[in-house]
C-alpha cells in the first residue's frame, strides 16, 4: 500500500510518500466468500488499529473508504477467483453507497429525515407483524433490526446520490478491472502440446524420449537395462 506518512523529523514535517506491506494472509479454503471475509476482516483490523493511534484519535478513518479505492485485481483464471473479484466488486459498490450515504445523511435536518426514518420504521415492525410483536423482542433482537434499518437508511441515501452522478462520474466510480495471470493458460497450451505429441508417437510406433534419472536411480535403470531390451518411455 502507498500512502503519506510523517517523517517524525521536526525539521522536516512534511509526509513523505511511504509503501507498506500489508502481508500475506491465507484463508481457510478456496471458497471465494471464505477469501472475501478475510479481505474485509483484514480491512477492519487496520482501520481498527489505525483509529486507536493518536493520528487516528485526532482524524478517525473509515473502513468503507478502503474497497473504494481498489480500481482492480489480479487473480488467477480459477473459478473461485473469478467470483471472488465479482464479490470484492460487489462490496466496493456497497462501501460507496455507504460512504455517500452517511455524508448525505449529515448534511440534512431532521425535518428532511424524518419521512425517511418513518418509512424504514414502518417496514421493520411489518417485517416482526407489527408493534405488539416488536415489544415481544429481545433487546439484542431490537439492537440488532435497529442496526439493519439504520443500514438500510444509509443504503438508500447513498443510491440516491450515486444515481444523481452524471454518467461520466458513474463511470469512474464503477471502474474496476479483473486481470487474469496467464500461467494457467500457458500450462494448459504445454499440456495439450505433450498430449498430441504423446499421441502422434503411439500412432506412428516410436517409443519417445528414455526416462532422464538422477544418479540415485542408476542402479534401478541399469537393472531395467539388463532386463530388457528398451527401457519404458514416459
Amino acid at each position: 500500500m502507498h500512502l503519506h506518512t510523517p517523517t517524525y523529523d521536526p525539521a522536516n514535517p512534511a509526509p513523505v510518500r511511504s509503501t507498506r506491506f500489508l502481508g500475506i494472509h491465507p484463508a481457510v479454503n478456496h471458497k471465494s466468500q471464505t477469501q472475501l471475509n478475510v479481505w474485509q476482516a483484514l480491512v477492519q483490523d487496520y482501520y481498527a488499529v489505525f483509529n486507536a493511534s493518536h493520528l487516528g484519535i485526532q482524524s478517525p478513518a473509515d473502513a468503507d473508504e478502503f474497497p473504494t479505492k481498489v480500481t482492480g485485481m489480479m487473480t488467477d483464471h480459477a473459478p473461485d477467483q473469478y467470483s471472488l473479484s465479482d464479490g470484492f466488486e460487489d462490496w466496493r459498490a456497497l462501501c460507496d453507497r455507504r460512504l455517500r450515504g452517511k455524508e448525505a445523511m449529515l448534511s440534512m435536518s431532521p425535518i428532511e429525515l424524518l419521512p425517511i426514518i418513518s418509512d424504514v420504521c414502518d417496514q421493520k415492525f411489518a417485517a416482526v407483524g407489527g408493534m405488539e410483536k416488536w415489544g415481544l423482542l429481545s433487546d439484542e433482537e431490537k439492537a440488532e433490526r435497529d442496526a439493519a434499518a439504520h443500514e438500510d437508511i444509509v443504503i438508500r441515501l447513498g443510491q440516491a446520490e450515486y444515481e444523481a452522478l452524471p454518467d461520466s462520474e458513474r463511470r469512474i466510480v464503477d471502474l474496476f478491472i479483473h486481470a487474469g495471470c496467464c500461467m494457467h493458460k500457458e500450462l494448459n497450451s504445454c499440456k495439450g502440446g505433450n498430449s498430441s505429441m504423446m499421441a502422434w508417437w503411439a500412432e506412428n510406433d516410436i517409443p519417445g524420449p528414455i526416462i532422464l534419472a538422477n544418479k540415485d536411480n542408476a542402479a534401478v535403470l541399469a537393472n531395467k537395462a539388463a532386463t530388457s531390451d528398451t527401457v519404458t518411455p514416459v
